[in-house]
């Protein structure tokens, strides 16, 4: 094939690419169609002038790695490291697709020919067999996975694209010996895709486990602290009664009884608020907010806490539910630290179908220039502190879930802002 042919063929290599790459990077930011528009042209045809005028084989696929792994760069601005582990993850599924395309075409035509006009064919329902796949298939999974620096996924990266090598080298050596050993060839792949996915599958269940087993350790003891001190109060509560028949004895005054039984009782409710508590469903979420409130009364914020539901229903794990939580009160906390009057408060409930988390902060109001650039990576209203990393990562968390997230002021006598999280 010539430059011009190589070139097309390079541009369908690269489309799948941005296809799998956008499916990998789901919960990212993706760049915008024009950018990607311009960028696909320029590289198919350096792949091209790659594919024509390297005369060794080996060295052309190295730098055909180097410009895919740079375009990916230029593209989505990861790290080089991370770009590295998406494009392996793309080449491993793409090589996988275009293998099972050149059977079919095998079984069906009977032979394989290096001509521009099989390779069309091959390329376009590769691209259409990727973009189905892309649609239905969780890679966005794996990518978490490489983020939290999981060993095991990098190995089985590392192994699947061991294979992927092999099997290119193997084709631009002897592409005649791989046409004939092609349903071997597939076979073996196959068998190694699958007992990767089985390592896979147990290291996804494994590091859950951990990190449920992590928060399980953390706020079950609290969860008990929850109930010992309701239970002690619960004692209190004759006490109580009887000093309320003694208000009426000791005062003939109807409005100052009445008054000293409003004094009374109000005092009794703030220190049995927190009771309610232990209605939630998720005693795990209970337990976290019992801690964040005794953190509160250490750190002199008055921590209001408003359930307008007792029912949590969502398809987050437990962690994640206090991960989200977390960040959001860690913020709310900080951002209050210099203020003479430090208030939080923080609002769980229901809207339509979803699940409500609003936690609100006495704060300045803040221009809508600063909210749009509040979930920047690294970005933080306090220069000194580095908060914008834990709202960069919540906001990916919450898109990864399908779920929604905003941010905006709110006048409750003085300005208030609001992080309001709806999560299914």
């Amino acid at each position: 094939m010539n430059q011009l042919q190589l070139s097309l063929m390079s541009g369908f290599d690269i489309c799948m690419l941005v296809l799998v790459a956008n499916r990998i990077l789901k919960s990212e930011k993706k760049p915008k169609l024009i950018k990607i528009i311009i960028v696909i042209p320029i590289f198919a045809i350096l792949l091209g002038i790659s594919g024509v005028h390297t005369p060794n084989k080996i060295i052309g696929l190295l730098l055909n790695t180097i410009l895919a792994c740079f375009m990916l760069i230029i593209l989505y601005r990861r790290p080089i490291i991370e770009t590295s582990f998406i494009y392996f993850i793309n080449l491993i599924i793409v090589t996988c697709v275009q293998l099972v395309i050149i059977t079919i075409i095998k079984l069906v035509m009977g032979k394989i020919e290096m001509t521009f006009s099989y390779g069309i064919v091959a390329q376009s329902a590769g691209l259409v067999l990727i973009a189905i796949v892309s649609l239905y298939t969780p890679f966005e999974l794996i990518y978490r996975f490489i983020r939290t620096k999981n060993k095991i996924v990098r190995f089985l990266i590392a192994n699947g694209y061991a294979l992927i090598l092999f099997v290119a080298i193997y084709w631009n050596m002897d592409i005649h010996g791989m046409t004939k050993n092609l349903l071997s060839i597939l076979m073996l792949s196959t068998m190694v895709a699958f007992i990767n996915g089985v390592l896979l599958s147990k290291g996804w269940k494994d590091k859950f486990e951990e990190q449920e087993l992590n928060i399980y350790k953390t706020y079950i003891p609290v969860v008990e602290q929850l109930i010992d001190d309701i239970r002690a109060r619960q004692h209190e509560f004759d006490n109580h009664i009887q000093a309320l028949k003694m208000i009426e004895e000791i005062r003939t005054e109807d409005d100052e009884i009445s008054d000293l039984v409003k004094e009374y009782t109000s005092d009794i409710f703030e220190k049995n608020k927190w009771n309610s508590l232990i209605k939630f469903n998720n005693k795990i979420f209970s337990g976290f907010i019992y801690s964040k409130k005794k953190e509160a009364e250490q750190k002199g914020i008055e921590f209001d806490v408003i359930l307008d539901t007792y029912f949590i229903d969502t398809v987050l794990k437990d962690y994640q539910l206090i991960e989200i939580a977390g960040v959001l009160i860690n913020n709310a906390f900080e951002a209050i630290a210099d203020l003479p009057e430090k208030h939080v408060i923080l609002q769980v409930g229901k809207e339509k179908d979803m699940n409500s988390i609003e936690v609100k902060n006495r704060h300045p109001y803040l221009k809508d220039e600063i909210i749009n650039n509040m979930f920047k990576k690294g970005f933080s209203t306090k220069s000194k502190e580095k908060r914008g990393y834990g709202l960069f990562n919540l906001q990916r968390l919450i898109n990864s879930n399908e779920g929604k997230i905003e941010v905006f002021n709110e006048n409750l006598d003085e300005n208030y802002v609001v992080v309001k999280v709806l999560l299914n």
